[in-house]
């Protein structure tokens, strides 16, 4: 699995110690591979965050921190994405470690965000490898979710031949729409496939166009996948629009209606369309 995910800006909280990152041999054996083509920079270049892939293991990923000490000497911390959790916190996401010392969850690092698309991309492509490592036991059902976020819409599409759900969410802070699908059911139930921004305005005619009873085609939707078998393109049609097929017919109804109550009234309440259960997702 190989997210693509955009260079992110990001700062330290002048307020957490050094000490929350704890130094430990960093476990990256020499044949492991980098999920991005560089190390993600912040505090003034100071401090960077890679993703490494396990040779050994097939979608066993670590998150290496390496910062430097104040004589400028590089130090290193790691840990397995099975052995963290996730929270945001405003517009930082904190990664959260097991401490036996204190049996319990304490705070690893913290990255902060200069964007909300940003923090979701890390954070949807966290979740994903999460869930697909063989080493993760289970998952907070709270990793699934960042704070701040509201869910519009929900129900379940065919996509690229999948099983996934489709939800519409808001962020309360920015007010930005997004996309976000995920697996169905199965052991990789909400697991995240892809995410998309709703970047072109809502209220145009010419954005949502319903094809048919149970599909929709979109205009301007960019998905950013997680999913490595996933293939973006079995969905988009002639001139570069998305399709999204609803299994039950109401919930393409409520889906537009997302957007007639988003663009006429500013929003309401969550419709959650009730779908059939079905096979495992991709």
């Amino acid at each position: 699995m190989s997210p693509s995910i955009p260079p992110a800006s990001f700062s330290s909280d002048p307020t957490l110690p050094i000490s929350y990152l704890t130094c430990q041999s960093h476990l990256i054996t020499p044949n492991s591979n980098p999920l991005t083509n560089a190390p993600s920079p912040f505090d003034k270049n100071r401090l960077s965050v890679t993703l490494y892939l396990h040779a050994e293991g097939a979608d066993v990923t670590r998150l290496l921190c390496r910062w430097m000490d104040r004589y400028f000497n590089p130090l290193y911390s790691c840990y397995g994405v099975h052995e963290l959790c996730v929270r945001r916190k405003g517009s930082s996401l904190q990664f959260r470690r097991w401490s036996n010392d204190h049996a319990g969850s304490k705070i690893w690092m913290a990255l902060f965000f200069k964007t909300w698309e940003r923090m979701v991309l890390f954070h949807s492509a966290f979740v994903a490898l999460k869930a697909r490592c063989p080493l993760t036991i289970n998952i907070n059902p709270d990793d699934y979710v960042l704070a701040g976020e509201e869910t519009l819409f929900r129900a379940q599409i065919i996509d690229d031949g999948f099983e996934h759900s489709l939800a519409v969410i808001q962020d309360h802070k920015c007010g930005g729409l997004r996309l976000h699908a995920a697996v169905w059911n199965g052991e990789l139930r909400r697991c995240p496939v892809w995410t998309a921004f709703v970047t072109y305005p809502s209220a145009s005619p010419t954005w949502l166009d319903r094809r048919s009873g149970h599909r929709i085609w979109l205009k301007d939707i960019h998905p950013y996948v997680f999913c490595a078998n996933y293939k973006k393109r079995r969905q988009v049609r002639g001139k570069g629009e998305f399709e999204i097929y609803f299994v039950d017919r109401a919930a393409a109804d409520a889906f537009e209606d997302v957007f007639k109550e988003e663009s006429d009234s500013g929003g309401g309440s969550v419709i959650d369309v009730p779908v059939m259960s079905g096979g495992n997702g991709g």
